[in-house]
């Protein structure tokens, strides 16, 4: 598939992919553009666009349906509190002003196994 225009300059609209998508999807059973050929073509695009989750709420491969959504696990604040964490760690709170160089040092440093340690 050539998700790239013939001048290299932008991108193909999206519709066009899929549809020579479900073109060579067809070819894989048929190699011949007969009738049978055809139909599968036809059939392949109407399942991916029954499927495709950008057109609708709560779809799912039986068909539609409705979900509800439990606000109270939805931060009420409206506010993201981010920050900088290591896997299984406490966050590590860089100093205000740290220059990039000592915190790349210091995350380095952190990512030491044990045998690198001794070294």
């Amino acid at each position: 598939l050539r998700i790239r225009t013939d001048d290299l300059k932008g991108f193909r609209k999206i519709l066009s992919i899929k549809k020579v998508l479900y073109h060579e999807l067809a070819h894989n059973v048929h190699s011949e553009h007969d009738n049978e050929f055809f139909l599968l073509m036809r059939q392949i695009e109407r399942e991916c666009n029954e499927l495709d989750w950008t057109q609708g709420q709560g779809l799912v491969t039986g068909g539609p349906t409705k979900r509800t959504m439990d606000t109270s696990l939805f931060d009420q604040t409206g506010q993201f509190e981010g920050g900088t964490f290591r896997l299984g760690g406490v966050p590590i709170e860089p100093a205000e002003g740290t220059p990039k160089r000592d915190l790349a040092a210091r995350a380095a440093l952190l990512r030491l196994t044990a045998e690198e340690k001794e070294i």
